[in-house]
């Protein structure tokens, strides 16, 4: 597959709010705050949601849901680059216990 076709199949930031009932104004917002490291731009600079993107906008729907912070997410995402799945399940079950201490006080 060529880049060009690509980045012509994959979605767009439109596409990718209305299937996952999220504001196109949130998902830029997850950009700049660094979630998305893998994605893409088309050659007038909009962004190009490819399926790694996808699991990552699923990932991190996942982590808000349980009420962690963008700030702690984008750090996530950074360590799931480089590390393997149990050390990330390890950090999150830390920042589990930290969350739930948080609360308690």
């Amino acid at each position: 597959m060529t880049e060009n076709n690509h980045v012509q199949n994959a979605k767009s930031i439109n596409e990718v709010a209305q299937q996952f009932s999220t504001s196109v104004d949130t998902l830029r917002f997850y950009d700049r705050a660094g979630l998305f490291p893998h994605l893409q731009r088309d050659e007038h600079g909009y962004r190009k949601f490819m399926p790694i993107d996808l699991q990552d906008l699923q990932t991190i729907i996942c982590f808000r849901q349980t009420g962690i912070g963008v700030s702690e997410i984008a750090v996530i995402m950074q360590e799931i680059d480089r590390d393997s799945t149990e050390q990330v399940q390890h950090k999150l079950a830390v920042l589990g216990e930290q969350r739930q201490k948080l609360w308690q006080q």
